[in-house]
Formats: C-alpha cells, sequence, structure tokens
C-alpha cells in the first residue's frame, strides 16, 4: 500500500493546486461581482438623491404657478370692477373699459396657461414619484443582493 500512495501523491498534490486555484480564481470573480453590484448600489442610491431633488424642484414650481394664478384671479376681478365702474361713468370712460376689457383678456390668458404649466407639473411630479419608487426599491433589492445569505 505506501507503493500505491507514494504513488497517487502526485495526482492528489495536483489536484489540490488545480482546486486551490479554481477555488482562488472563483473568489476573485465573486469579489468583482461583489464590486459591481456595490456600484450598482451607489447609483441607484445617487439617482434616488436625484429623484428627491427633482420633487422639491417640481414642488417649488407648482406653489409659484398656483401664485401666479391666484394674482391672474385677482387682476380678473379688479378688471371686472373697472369695466364695472366704467359702464357706471357713461360714455366718458369708453377709453377705460376697453383697458379694462384689455386686462381681463391678459388675466385670462395668464390663468389659462398656469393651468397648462400645473396640470404639466402634476404629470412630471407624479413620474417623479415613481421613479423615487424605484429607486427605493432598488437599493432595497441591491442592498439585499449584496448581503450574503445566511
Amino acid at each position: 500500500m505506501t507503493d500505491d500512495s507514494a504513488s497517487l501523491r502526485p495526482t492528489v498534490a495536483n489536484l489540490a493546486t488545480g482546486g486551490r486555484s479554481e477555488f482562488e480564481a472563483s473568489r476573485a470573480r465573486i469579489e468583482g461581482a461583489l464590486g459591481d453590484v456595490r456600484g450598482l448600489v451607489g447609483g441607484v442610491v445617487a439617482i434616488k438623491k436625484q429623484a428627491a431633488d427633482l420633487g422639491t424642484a417640481l414642488d417649488s414650481v407648482c406653489r409659484a404657478v398656483r401664485d401666479i394664478d391666484a394674482v391672474a384671479k385677482r387682476i380678473m376681478l379688479l378688471a371686472l370692477d373697472a369695466t364695472i365702474e366704467a359702464a357706471r361713468t357713461g360714455e366718458q370712460a369708453g377709453g377705460f373699459a376697453a383697458v379694462a376689457g384689455g386686462v381681463k383678456q391678459l388675466a385670462k390668458q395668464i390663468s389659462e396657461a398656469t393651468a397648462e404649466v400645473d396640470a404639466a407639473l402634476k404629470a412630471l411630479t407624479g413620474q417623479a414619484q415613481a421613479l423615487m419608487g424605484r429607486g427605493i426599491a432598488g437599493t432595497g433589492d441591491a442592498a439585499a443582493a449584496e448581503s450574503p445569505p445566511r
């Protein structure tokens, strides 16, 4: 038996060396994959932050649009008051009535434009919120993929 075991030693040593090399190569591939996953997690976290910043900016623009719309409505009321006042004073205020009518038209155009902008902003806000939701889910998925199973 000692002759047989002596003849098997080089084969066993070669198998052990080959197994170790395969193990090291596999380990390097796994570490590379983990590095890739970490990079993806970092990217998802950055996208999540940018989406949150986008949502904040959109909220700010929405507030400005609401303020502009409120001003347009006040201008409409002033134009209506001016039209009523011009009608009360008669023909002497004909030019004043024309100006009041023009102001009323401008206020109406502002109100329509702010409604269009508001609709577009609501759509963008919805998309930003969906993106943030995906970012949150992606961060969790990526973190779970990075953690070794137990």
